[in-house]
């Protein structure tokens, strides 16, 4: 993964992948638990339909300052989030983030287990 052999801090993310929900959840994680410069980060989400799950954890999990999409197919979203000051609280904010992204990931493969699709 190319962020891995990222060193600097950033406050500006554009997340690609491969407009898969599971592959860009990782990338934004690791941008969280590894890159960010300080409290306040501007995210860009490719593709924001394949990654909707992934929007719509962040946005119950974070507090989003600002935010624009722009409503095409394959479409484009920018989010501002500000995250907490406290070590403490920023950590149960990631868990709680962390624990809606394994429960849509378990709804996910016991739908296809239930209906005998390749898992």
């Amino acid at each position: 993964m190319f962020l891995k052999n990222l060193k600097k801090k950033y406050n500006f993310f554009l997340i690609d992948g491969t407009h898969r929900n599971t592959q860009v959840t990782r990338e934004f994680t690791y941008c969280v638990n590894k890159l960010i410069s300080n409290n306040r980060v501007d995210f860009i989400l490719d593709d924001v339909i394949h990654a909707k799950p992934l929007k719509d954890n962040i946005f119950s999990s974070f507090l989003i300052k600002d935010s624009l999409s722009i409503d095409v197919p394959g479409g484009n979203q920018y989010f501002d989030i500000e995250f907490p000051n406290n070590i403490f609280y920023f950590f149960y904010k990631k868990q709680i983030f962390f624990l809606k992204n394994l429960i849509w990931y378990l709804k996910k493969k016991m739908f296809k287990f239930l209906t005998f699709k390749k898992i």
